[in-house]
């Protein structure tokens, strides 16, 4: 019995030691815990301190009428591929501002139209003569709507004297040729806040966006676009390989006695027939078939340049 008390004490006695060194990890991990939080919060501030302090840097930065710079259509170094798309597709601006799109393409007409529903339904056809050509595929700038019946410009067709866009009904650069043309896009100072919807004429899915905002509100720097513009093209490029694998094993080529004209995606197109050679009979006949967005001309016995395709019907 004395043995087993004197065990006992010396248990009671072990853990009376330890209990202070419990109580203090315990405080130590009460203040730790605290210091965390203390230090999160001092981390959470200074980020969203950063954070105003770049956007109030932003807002100075852009607060004076800017100029940027975008493209319609892209280069290829590929001359069956096309990109139905603009760089970058999505532009924040200020009234005031002005964006100046340039067409790098080799032989690929693009517009910059706003006005234009989102799936073409009211754009008259392209290529029925001279009076489409010109509400179409020339400079147009009315404050009366587009139609599918409407064949003549109720409004300014001068390029030289096109006014600033300041939200008319219909805005139409007309047609930007390839090869390096270019479109000055001005921004009304009276332009209201807001998002504004744009197209091309000749790629019925060719879209963008811009955003004008409130003075005071930050838009972006040019840098900011190009780097947004590299990534379109990417991707776009990756379409483009994808596509090109799929035409060289064979999976776009249709039934005998018909032509696929151009592969495309909603913002790129492969721009061959295919196949590429077509042996027929005396009496046989032969169809070609666009199934995608990008228009095409089938011609016999040389070519068109982009205009001469858009500008009237087939001879």
């Amino acid at each position: 019995m004395t043995a087993d008390r004197t065990s006992d004490d010396a248990v009671r006695a072990t853990a009376a030691a330890a209990a202070p060194d419990r109580e203090g990890e315990l405080l130590l991990f009460v203040l730790a815990a605290v210091f965390l939080a203390a230090l999160g919060t001092v981390v959470v501030w200074g980020l969203a301190a950063s954070a105003a302090e770049r956007t109030k840097q932003l807002v100075a930065d852009t607060a004076d009428p800017t100029t940027y710079r975008a493209t319609a259509g892209a280069p290829s170094d590929d001359p069956v591929a096309e990109y139905a798309a603009y760089f970058p597709d999505h532009i924040r601006a200020h009234a005031g501002d002005a964006i100046h799109f340039t067409n790098p393409t080799v032989e690929d007409p693009h517009s910059v139209t706003f006005g234009l529903e989102g799936d073409r339904s009211n754009q008259p056809p392209i290529g029925v003569g001279p009076e489409a050509l010109a509400v179409v595929n020339a400079p147009c700038v009315s404050d009366v709507a587009l139609e599918r019946s409407t064949r003549t410009c109720a409004g300014v067709t001068d390029p030289s004297a096109t006014p600033a866009f300041t939200g008319q009904a219909y805005y139409n650069s007309g047609i930007i040729p390839p090869s390096g043309g270019t479109f000055h896009l001005r921004l009304g100072e009276a332009l209201a806040a807001g998002t504004y919807s744009f197209g091309c004429v000749v790629h019925p899915e060719q879209s963008g966006t811009l955003v004008v905002e409130a003075e005071g509100e930050p838009t972006q720097r040019q840098s900011s676009l190009d780097d947004a513009a590299e990534d379109l093209r990417a991707d776009d490029d990756d379409a483009l390989s994808a596509i090109a694998g799929a035409v060289a094993s064979g999976a776009h080529h249709p039934p005998a006695g018909e032509v696929r004209a151009g592969v495309a995606t909603a913002r790129v197109s492969r721009n061959e027939f295919l196949p590429g050679t077509v042996e027929i009979t005396e009496g046989e006949t032969v169809t070609w078939t666009n199934g995608g967005s990008v228009p095409h001309v089938m011609v016999f016995g040389g070519g068109l340049a982009a205009a001469e395709a858009l500008a009237g019907p087939p001879t």
